[in-house]
């Protein structure tokens, strides 16, 4: 699984892209917050996750994106 970690402050545009063109391509990406379920960007823009850090597989890793902020 690709993950994409979100965690409070992060760069909206450096997640949100990222997270449609690989959908659109039909790869699977999990959003996953480090600080949260619903994580707050650094424009104030609230994002709720499909999972919890906690709840990430380190078996399942097949790359990890890690937006700036």
């Amino acid at each position: 699984m690709l993950y994409i970690l979100l965690a409070e402050g992060f760069e909206e545009t450096e997640a949100i892209a990222p997270i449609d063109v690989i959908r659109r391509a039909n790869i699977p990406i999990t959003p996953v917050g480090v600080t949260g379920k619903c994580v707050k960007g650094a424009h104030d823009i609230t994002l709720c996750t499909d999972i919890g850090i906690d709840d990430v597989s380190k078996d399942d890793i097949e790359g990890v994106i890690l937006p700036g902020g």
